[in-house]
């Protein structure tokens, strides 16, 4: 039969769904095919007949096709498979004389010589080829590119130094441009400070003065320049902006006076300073959730060093947002500088960790009367005032505290005086209930305990049963 096909290689980009793979070529025996993967590292694996594929079609003129993989995923978009014959350079058929000749024979003969031509075409094809006039030998060929590769990889080196340079040279000049423009602004200024109208003007206070060394400009009291130290400094009596004056005061922006300082954009307050010592972040009044204002407050909490912040959100959006790029702690907790717990995070779920390593603990001993004191406990049915419509399970706090006291914080009933400050400036002092919580977390050892307890009355009982 005749072979008028030139395709000796198909090749197939993944797509995460495709299984089957045509080759569009003669194969006598499903082994004179090579199936290749090419992972997207770009490593190659060739692949294994009846373990990793199958395959139809052997010794179908048009070819046939495999599939793959027999089990697991498909494809993948950045993986691709490839298809080609590996014929057997070896020639098995043998005609003795006289012997009786079958045309199918010869034909099949032809047709693996035509298939092994074909096959060596397409890999001869893909090879470096010395022009018939050349004298020279492909390793005479690859020496050279080998060369130019060097050649270019020390161009790209180069390039890539070159480049650096040239950042570092435009940051230069950036930087020179900066420092040209500030010292510019000074010029103007003083310029201005010194083209001022004659003292028979409305503005003779204005006048500048200059010290006897040469080195200092002051525009009356409000602005000064100095040269020595290299500083602006303006005051006028509650405002202060400094910039540059020594190494210990390199800028300052405030008020001598018990005033608000804000940082505006586009004509909002971003941060404010407060009278009271506090500081506001997209807000000019305390954040505290009984105020419904939205932003982010910080105060100092009177210990040294202490902060208290609050991030309030009444808007119902998320008012905290940790992320973190891979498992592991989120939060730390510490109380005196040792860590007492962590929030964590896995690409399963969210963990709250307390200590608990036993080099913490002393006075190890079995805990005694779980069942007991789980009886003790009162679990109850109730709605709190702010939800009178919905019904919950839990405990009294205070009576928790009775039988679980780690399971419980704050005293029944406990009072604290807060002082509420109003528009005018005035101030009162009120009495807010400071309220219990539970942590139902440290009431599992109890839990535990008791079910413990319980298993053992009643293996007791089978095996009394048995007797």
């Amino acid at each position: 039969m005749t072979d008028t096909s030139t395709v000796l290689k198909n090749q197939y980009q993944g797509n995460a769904s495709a299984t089957s793979f045509d080759y569009q070529f003669k194969i006598l025996s499903a082994e004179e095919l090579v199936v290749v993967k090419t992972g997207a590292d770009g490593v190659n694996a060739e692949l294994t007949l009846n373990v990793d594929y199958s395959i139809s079609g052997v010794g179908e003129n048009n070819g046939g096709s495999i599939v793959y993989p027999l089990s697991g995923s498909a494809l993948a978009a950045n993986e691709k498979i490839t298809l080609y014959p590996n014929y057997s350079l070896t020639q098995t058929l043998d005609f003795t004389n006289q012997d009786k000749a079958y045309f199918e024979l010869f034909e099949e003969g032809l047709d693996r010589a035509n298939l092994k031509v074909k096959m060596l075409k397409e890999q001869v094809d893909r090879a470096i080829k010395v022009s018939v006039t050349s004298n020279a030998s492909p390793d005479d060929y690859l020496d050279e590119a080998a060369g130019y590769a060097l050649q270019a990889a020390q161009s790209a080196t180069d390039a890539d130094t070159a480049k650096t340079a040239a950042e570092a040279a435009a940051t230069a000049a950036e930087a020179a441009e900066t420092a040209a423009a500030a010292s510019a602004a000074i010029a103007e200024a003083a310029t201005v400070l010194f083209d001022f109208p004659a003292p028979d003007t409305p503005y003779a206070n204005m006048i500048p003065s200059v010290n006897a060394a040469g080195d200092e400009y002051e525009l009356d009291d409000t602005v000064n320049i100095d040269k020595t130290n290299g500083g602006l400094f303006i005051n006028d009596g509650s405002n202060i902006l400094q910039a540059g004056f020594n190494s210990s005061d390199i800028a300052k922006i405030g008020t001598t006076t018990n005033q608000v300082t804000r940082l505006i954009q586009n004509d909002t307050t971003k941060i404010a300073f407060p009278t009271n010592g506090h500081i506001y972040f997209a807000s000019e009044v305390d954040t505290d959730p009984s105020s419904g204002q939205s932003g982010l407050t910080m105060y100092p909490t009177g210990a040294a060093g202490a902060f208290h912040m609050v991030i309030n959100n009444p808007a119902g959006g998320v008012p905290l947002a940790l992320n973190k790029g891979g498992d592991g702690t989120t939060l730390s907790f510490y109380r005196h500088g040792s860590s007492i717990g962590a929030i964590s995070v896995t690409s399963t779920g969210t963990y709250y960790n307390t200590s608990s390593d036993y080099r913490l603990k002393d006075n190890i001993a079995p805990l005694e009367n779980g069942l007991s004191r789980l009886n003790a406990l009162r679990p109850l049915r109730f709605n709190f005032l702010i939800d009178p419509d919905k019904m919950v399970d839990g405990f009294l706090a205070h009576e928790v505290q009775d039988i679980v006291p780690e399971a419980a914080t704050g005293t029944k009933d406990e009072m604290e005086q807060k002082t509420i400050e109003f528009a005018d400036g005035t101030s009162a002092v009120i009495d807010e209930p400071l309220y219990q919580s539970i942590d139902p977390s440290k009431m599992v050892p109890l839990l535990v305990a008791a079910v413990q307890e319980l298993a053992s009355k009643v293996a007791l009982l089978e095996q009394q049963s048995q007797s």
